[in-house]
């Protein structure tokens, strides 16, 4: 854990959501730059287990339920592949509707409104093609 000195930890919120498989890309990014940056010299098997670490107690318990074989115990995109698989039946883009026709700025700062705004539509199904 020396090589992580001065770098906040990753994690993730399992809370159901109209953002978890987004909060879950957000988590693979930031697990992926420290896997290229400071870890690169680990080898992947090392890896998998700073990975289920970061996952915490939710992650732990996907992972008792997995049944993966010991080739796979080593493979990081064998995790990645099974936590995406978790996330995306939770996708719903019906609900996600709802929750973007019932979004309210509030007293929130403009852009934390609008990439939300952004993130809901995109998980809604609605086509991305607007300008920025």
């Amino acid at each position: 854990m020396s090589d992580l000195i001065g770098f906040k930890l990753p994690k993730i919120d399992w809370t159901l959501g109209p953002d978890l498989a987004q909060r879950l890309k957000r988590f693979k990014l930031k697990c992926e730059l420290l896997f290229d940056g400071p870890l690169k010299p680990r080898r992947d098997e090392q890896k998998c287990k700073y990975l289920l670490l970061w996952t915490g107690d939710y992650g732990l318990d996907l992972y008792s339920t997995w049944n993966l074989s010991e080739e796979q115990q080593k493979e990081l995109e064998e995790y990645w592949k099974r936590l995406e698989e978790h996330v995306k039946p939770q996708s719903n883009y019906i609900l996600n509707r709802f929750y973007l026709r019932s979004l309210k700025q509030n007293n929130r700062p403009l852009d934390e409104f609008l990439t939300e705004a952004k993130l809901l539509i995109q998980n809604s199904g609605y086509s991305t093609d607007m300008q920025d």
